[in-house]
């Protein structure tokens, strides 16, 4: 392992970190946590707050698991001054597999406010929450007191604290993955050191909390069968495969979303003007 592996494996094992499947605080097996996130989902008045830095494996099967249990679901956005050099606007690795995946439609918002009056007036009542700290974003600690909480993260904070039921992820170096860039194009990760012991991939696990809201079985999930699963259901996404994806990724069509106001601004990588030209030329030839 290469030194900046170690610092990122130690970095992994930090105090706060979640290495543990728990209901009610008591540790469980993956499988056991999925099961009892599925009974909650199953209740209804379900409320989602996914994640612009989850996958696009991952992002699948949080709209699956939405589109079962009839969830809302909301993005937050994270953002902040660019450098006009490499570094961006937009802090998120993929804020466009969440557009294309059809888990949001729109741009995330700043904060959660709409959503908090709705767990005030008690339209939701079960929360599931992905790597954010909503304490932070406009849903207080009280009126997390009055929902069931299901949280997804890779590090413990005021929510996973609180939750009933939690689903420890891996860090990006951990898993294999993809995200898709500022210019639409499908790049794929790989694990560079291995994660927790026990913690299973999140996409093994959303799997299982998908089948359970439909009354299936559970597959055995690699990848592949991942991949198989999106290009059939996923528009964006169509006769892709996850050994499709070269390094040098896969240009995707970005004009369902190209009128979007994004936030990133011109940088070494990216300039958002001559993006937006050089499809308006592509569409007329």
């Amino acid at each position: 392992m290469t030194d900046s592996g170690r610092e990122l494996f130690k970095a992994s094992e930090s105090d706060d970190r979640l290495t543990h499947y728990t209901i009610e605080g008591v540790h469980q097996t993956d499988a056991e946590t999925a099961q009892a996130a599925a009974e909650l989902l199953k209740a209804g008045d379900v409320a989602l707050i996914g994640s612009a830095s989850s996958s696009v494996e991952e992002q699948f099967f949080y709209r699956m698991m939405a589109d079962r249990c009839g969830a809302s679901v909301s993005l937050v956005n994270h953002t902040g001054s660019g450098d006009g050099i490499l570094l961006s606007e937009e802090r998120t690795p993929n804020l466009r597999g969440a557009l294309l995946n059809g888990l949001i439609t729109q741009l995330p918002e700043a904060e959660l406010s709409l959503l908090a009056g709705e767990i005030n007036s008690g339209a939701i009542k079960t929360l599931v929450v992905v790597n954010e700290d909503v304490t932070k974003l406009g849903i207080s600690s009280d009126l997390l007191a009055k929902v069931k909480l299901v949280y997804f993260g890779t590090h413990a904070n005021a929510v996973s604290q609180v939750a009933n039921v939690v689903c420890p992820s891996l860090m990006v170096y951990e898993k294999y993955g993809s995200f898709v860039n500022q210019s639409f194009r499908l790049q794929k990760f790989k694990a560079a050191v291995p994660g927790p012991r026990g913690i299973q991939s999140d996409i093994t696990v959303l799997e299982k909390i998908v089948a359970a809201l439909g009354d299936e079985k559970p597959s055995a999930l690699t990848i592949d069968v991942a991949w198989q699963r999106i290009a059939e259901q996923v528009s964006a996404f169509v006769e892709l495969s996850w050994r499709g994806i070269s390094d040098e990724g896969v240009a995707l069509d970005p004009a369902p979303f190209i009128h979007l106001p994004f936030v990133e601004t011109k940088n070494l990588k990216f300039d958002p003007v001559a993006f937006k030209e050089a499809q308006a030329a592509a569409t007329q030839a």
